[in-house]
């Protein structure tokens, strides 16, 4: 099995506000982690990522 590591971009947008659109996820994170997750707080987590140094936030 191989897996890839790479940076999330704007084309990830849809397909993370999906995923993280997860009541399970937003019931057992930090209640920071919005529920509903929408399109917009993925641009918002992707605009964060841009600030880290190094990056540590990857997609599978």
């Amino acid at each position: 099995m191989f897996i890839s590591l790479s940076p999330l971009t704007s084309a990830d947008v849809t397909a993370l506000a999906t995923l993280a659109n997860n009541p399970q996820i937003a019931m057992w994170v930090r209640d920071i982690f919005p529920s509903p997750y929408t399109e917009q707080d993925a641009r918002n987590f992707l605009a964060y990522l841009s600030t880290q140094e190094p990056l540590t936030t990857f997609g599978i």
